[in-house]
């Protein structure tokens, strides 16, 4: 039995971090061993673990970078893009959100900016969609759907689904809500991170990647009248086509799996960071 790949992917901003923990609060509430690892394939790694056929059932990577999914399928048959858990966010908030944690004040900042960053996320969908005719099998997560209890437990759902097949039995999806709530975040951080910490955005915990600012507002007292409304109505129209087209999760229950060799010339390859777990 192989590595089973899954990559959690999408924007910055957009709810990735959420859907990278909960798939690992899934993996650890049935007992799976799983190695964790965040990658845009721009840093060199110090190391690569040493991976034998018997020392992981998952790999787990969160990325940014649609590159990485090409990457990876290189090294599969078919060129077949392994299980994919995309997030997506409002476009003009996850722009806004992104500003913040570049240290840019959203409500001071140029207009023109945050047009650009719409024109950004505008050619992402685009070539997401085209990467992902290969895919798998693939669950999409809506920043809405992780605020609503009975929408979130949904979601867990069906990214168990995407790891095991239908119908687990004995998972415990409240608890696994409940680990990865708002407020438990808010709680990791205010534990984690000293006041200090918490002014800087560079300070981040490795095992759960959250940074000591990760959780801040979505008030940001924008007039959406002065930005360019071209580029807003064709970024909003790019996010709303591409979950019309993948939010009907689909899993062919044949999860991608690889062997150990194959693992460790993906990780070369990605240049990984590697994160404990």
């Amino acid at each position: 039995m192989g590595l089973k790949i899954v990559v959690s992917i999408g924007l910055p901003r957009s709810g990735t971090t959420w859907a990278f923990n909960t798939t690992q609060s899934i993996l650890k509430d049935q007992g799976f061993s799983y190695l964790s690892l965040f990658t845009n394939q721009e840093e060199i790694s110090e190391s690569i673990p040493l991976i034998n056929e018997n020392s992981y059932d998952f790999l787990l990577i969160k990325t940014h970078k649609i590159r990485v999914l090409k990457t990876i399928s290189s090294f599969l048959p078919g060129l077949i893009i392994p299980n994919v858990i995309i997030s997506v966010r409002d476009p003009l908030q996850t722009a806004l959100s992104q500003m913040r944690v570049s240290r840019q004040n959203p409500t001071k900042t140029n207009y023109s900016r945050i047009s650009k960053k719409m024109q950004n996320m505008f050619n992402y969908n685009r070539r997401l969609d085209n990467t992902l005719s290969q895919v798998s099998s693939l669950v999409l997560v809506k920043e809405s759907e992780i605020e609503s209890p009975n929408q979130c437990n949904n979601k867990i759902q069906q990214i168990s689904d995407l790891l095991f097949g239908k119908g687990l039995p004995d998972m415990n999806v409240d608890s696994i809500r409940n680990m990865n709530s708002l407020e438990q975040v808010k709680n990791f951080i205010d534990e984690n991170f000293d006041s200090e910490e918490k002014l800087s955005f560079e300070k981040y915990d490795k095992t759960t990647h959250y940074h000591a600012n990760h959780i801040k507002t979505k008030d940001y007292s924008i007039n959406r009248e002065s930005i360019d409304q071209e580029s807003l109505a064709s970024a909003e129209k790019a996010n709303d086509d591409f979950i019309s087209k993948y939010e009907n999760t689909f899993c062919r229950y044949q999860p991608t799996e690889v062997t150990a060799s194959t693992a460790i010339e993906i990780l070369k390859a990605l240049k990984i960071t590697i994160l404990p777990k």
